[in-house]
Parts: structure tokens; sequence; C-alpha cells
């Protein structure tokens, strides 16, 4: 009965920490899966100009200039992407992110041998999963961050 409760307790923390690689980390979410959909819908020149907009905008607000006052640039879309722009939204969405996460962690540990008779290997990288979020859920809470 305690190593279905371990084996249910890593799932969690598993699927806790893949979700937010997906909807909040630079590393794959941001670089790997949001910015190619994004530079894909909106084309990629078009977001090149869209970045340089997006830079001097912020050099405006860094150097003093009131945020509300300037107008904030919207990338293009051609007409025949916009459709996969649900996509884009929900890879930041932790509800439905964690759907899939969840659904990849339970697959997993059915294949690892199920809960309470789960492989090593299994229990290892779910519990390097689940301590690598609540190490950074804890360091962000005490302030061992630059944000």
């Amino acid at each position: 009965m305690l190593l279905v409760v371990l084996d249910l307790v890593l799932a969690l923390g598993a699927a806790l920490r893949l979700t937010r690689f997906i909807v909040a980390d630079d590393i794959p979410g941001q670089w790997f899966l949001k910015d190619p959909l994004d530079r894909w819908m909106h084309g990629v020149k078009d977001m090149d100009r869209y970045d340089d907009l997006q830079a001097e905008r912020e050099a405006l607000v860094y150097h003093g200039a009131d945020s509300s006052t300037l107008e904030e640039p919207l990338p293009p879309s051609p007409p025949h992407r916009l459709k996969y722009h649900r996509y884009l939204i929900g890879l930041g969405c932790p509800f439905c992110v964690s759907v899939w996460m969840a659904a990849v962690v339970s697959v997993a540990l059915l294949l690892a041998g199920g809960a309470g008779d789960a492989a090593d290997w299994w229990r290892y990288t779910a519990g390097f999963l689940t301590l690598a979020w609540l190490t950074g859920h804890i360091a962000k809470r005490v302030g061992d961050t630059e944000d």
C-alpha cells in the first residue's frame, strides 16, 4: 500500500514538472514548442520585424517612457494559419497541458508495472522530476530567484 501511494505521489510530481516544462519554461516550452509554432503561424520575416518592434518598445520603457501610452505591436497573421492560434494559446494553459502530461505519466507508470509495482527506472525518473519541481517551487517562495 505504501508503494502505491509513493508511485501516485511521484506521478503527481512528474506531471507537475512536465506541465511546467511546456507552459512556463524557456526550454523546451518556449524555444522548441511555442516560438517555432509562433514563427510558422505568423511568418518568419514578419516575426523578426515584430521582435524588433518589441525590443524598441522595451528600450523606450527602460529609458522612462510610460508603457500605458505606447502602442503594443501585434504580430501579423496570415488568415489561413489563424486557425492554429488555439494550439499556441493551449500551450500556455496549465490546465490544458496537464491533461496530456498526466496521460503521459499514467501510461509510463502503467508500462513500468503499475502503481505499487513500478520499475526502478520509473521511480528514479519520476522522483527526479518531483524533486526538481519541489525545489524550484520552494526556491521561488523563499526568494532565490531574479524575478
